[in-house]
């Protein structure tokens, strides 16, 4: 809107500046008075009659203002060189109609300067009442070329608006969309920590390892050499073997051994014994690693508490001797191995052990035999 009012402006400057010209006695600069055009023109005779306007402005202009753009001068010299050969009067009636049209696009396009002086010198030939006709004429056309670039100069001035906003938005955009490249990896990273933790687990497995330290382990061996039977007691003689199958020695050994009658409570009873410990604070003896000691011993039940079975209107007595073998090692190692054998007689159907008659009298069997049992522990 700036550029539009300020061409608006200009346009009625430039045409009181016109009307102002046209009123003095002069037009163009003085030393167009004093300008001669050479002897081939016949431009004195138009002197005489217009001393002041007509003599050298009217001729002068139309060579000096034609030349300057080449391809648009071309058309105006074609009217301007037949005016010498007819009177001064029949060229410059016909100048006002055809010049003005033609000067005025060229001078439209031609620089400002330029074009303010071609309207001032054509119309001066004529007389002053045809200058004032023609001059709004003038006015009117000249104008006309500079609206009509008006247009296609606010719509470059927009499109150059609409450019200059994109390129700044864009480079608004651009750190936005950087920075949002930058933060998604970022949070994408966060649950990566996670893998280390996989090495926790392989502690507990690597911590195993020293834990098998080395250790003794007791083996027990039970062999039954005879059964006796007195009228107040039951005993049985046997042979015993630990054996110390770990590489270090074991300490304060503790073996203890008990004759079970058959019953139904037997499982609770050996259980329970297995879960006792020593009696009183006898030291027991060491033994070394993979060493074994051989001995023997018995063990005794009353006859009254000896637990009869009757099969077959007999009575039989199925004894149980089980053992219990507690013991220590270096670094406060404690270890325990229990272990329950059956005794009877040997001889007996299908290989199978036969039971004892303690009710008919005192005597003593010698062909018995012993066979392990489930209940044992080893810790």
């Amino acid at each position: 809107m700036t550029l539009g009012l300020l061409l608006g402006a200009a346009v009625p400057a430039s045409l009181a500046a016109q009307q102002s010209n046209s009123a003095d006695p002069i037009i163009g600069p003085p030393v167009i008075s004093d300008f001669e055009l050479p002897g081939n023109r016949t431009t004195p005779p138009i002197i005489p009659p217009r001393p002041s306007p007509t003599p050298t402005p009217a001729p002068s202009p139309v060579p000096v203002v034609t030349p300057p753009p080449a391809p648009r001068a071309t058309p105006t010299p074609a009217p301007a060189r037949p005016q010498p050969s007819p009177t001064p009067k029949q060229r410059a009636t016909p100048a006002p109609a055809p010049q003005p049209p033609e000067p005025r696009p060229v001078i439209a396009e031609t620089p400002a300067p330029e074009a303010t002086p071609t309207p001032e010198l054509v119309p001066e030939p004529v007389s002053a009442p045809p200058i004032a006709e023609p001059t709004p004429e003038a006015v009117a056309p000249a104008p006309q070329p500079a609206e009509q670039d008006l247009p296609w100069l606010w719509i470059a001035l927009g499109i150059l608006a609409v450019g200059a906003v994109g390129f700044l938005a864009g480079r608004r955009l651009r750190p936005s969309r950087a920075e949002a490249e930058t933060y998604s990896p970022l949070d994408e990273a966060a649950p990566q920590p996670a893998p280390p933790v996989r090495p926790a687990p392989a502690a507990p497995v690597v911590a195993p390892t020293p834990a098998p330290r080395p250790r003794p382990r007791l083996e027990v061996a039970f062999q039954p050499d005879q059964f006796d039977v007195t009228g107040t007691e039951v005993t049985i003689h046997f042979t015993v073997i630990v054996n110390n199958a770990g590489p270090v020695p074991a300490e304060d050994i503790h073996i203890l051994a008990r004759m079970f009658s058959a019953s139904h409570d037997q499982p609770a009873e050996i259980a329970a014994f297995f879960d006792s410990g020593p009696s009183g604070a006898a030291q027991g003896m060491d033994l070394p690693g993979e060493h074994g000691v051989r001995f023997q011993s018995a063990v005794h039940i009353p006859l009254a508490q000896a637990r009869m079975l009757t099969v077959e209107g007999q009575k039989i007595f199925v004894p149980t001797v089980a053992f219990n073998v507690v013991y220590r090692w270096a670094g406060d190692g404690r270890g325990q191995t229990a272990a329950s054998y059956v005794v009877g007689v040997v001889g007996a159907e299908g290989g199978r052990l036969g039971p004892f008659h303690i009710d008919r009298g005192p005597r003593r069997y010698r062909k018995i035999a012993a066979r392990e049992i489930e209940f044992k522990r080893a810790v």
